[in-house]
């Protein structure tokens, strides 16, 4: 929960309530459907593109705190076998 955030997501029309994580992506969105109902072909080229390197950034953070848990179960547990008779 640490990663994810403890804070619940809510949201209604002008207020995002959430994980910093969470309320970035959900702003960015917000902005890019605006954008798309307005038919600003620049606003969704840069929000389209903001969007995916954010989702990118986030993606990557998390696979790595992934990465470095299975390291640590796989070394717990290696530690734990060997006391297994």
């Amino acid at each position: 929960m640490e990663i994810i955030g403890e804070k619940p997501f809510s949201f209604d029309d002008t207020i995002v309530r959430g994980a910093t994580w969470v309320v970035e992506l959900v702003k960015l969105q917000k902005d890019f459907e605006a954008g798309l109902e307005d038919h600003n072909i620049v606003a969704i080229d840069n929000l389209s593109g903001e969007l995916l390197n954010r989702c990118r950034k986030h993606l990557y953070y998390i696979d790595r705190q992934l990465r470095d848990a299975v390291e640590e179960l796989e070394l717990v547990s290696t530690h734990i076998l060997r006391y297994i008779p």
